[in-house]
């Protein structure tokens, strides 16, 4: 959910394509994907929107992380290895979108034949 919700605000159309298949294929529903991208505060359980919320910061505007922004994800009981791991899910979501988007890889029949468009 980090790496597609990374791909949907970024707007990298292969990536957000295939972690979507990725998400719906673990059991993740429209729903929840809607809600993350189109209404992120409202999104429960609040410990993933939590960890969705400073993923997407770290990606996004990691110049402006502050001590209260890993306090948050600490307080849903995310230990250091876990918030490492976020923060490397970010990264790689980011180096992700940059390589699809730059080499304009164009989404798989299979994965736009698997979401049904």
């Amino acid at each position: 959910m980090i790496l597609y919700t990374i791909a949907k605000t970024g707007d990298c159309k292969y990536c957000s394509a295939t972690n979507e298949l990725a998400c719906r294929t673990l059991g993740v529903d429209e729903a929840a994907l809607a809600t993350l991208v189109e209404d992120l505060p409202s999104f429960t359980p609040q410990r993933v929107r939590v960890i969705i919320e400073f993923a997407l910061k770290v990606a996004h505007d990691r110049k402006n992380l502050v001590a209260e922004d890993y306090a948050q994800v600490r307080a849903m009981g995310i230990s250091e290895a876990e918030l490492v791991e976020i923060i490397l899910i970010a990264a790689v979501g980011i180096f992700n979108d940059t390589v699809a988007d730059a080499l304009k890889i164009d989404v798989d029949e299979e994965v736009v034949t698997a979401l049904g468009r």
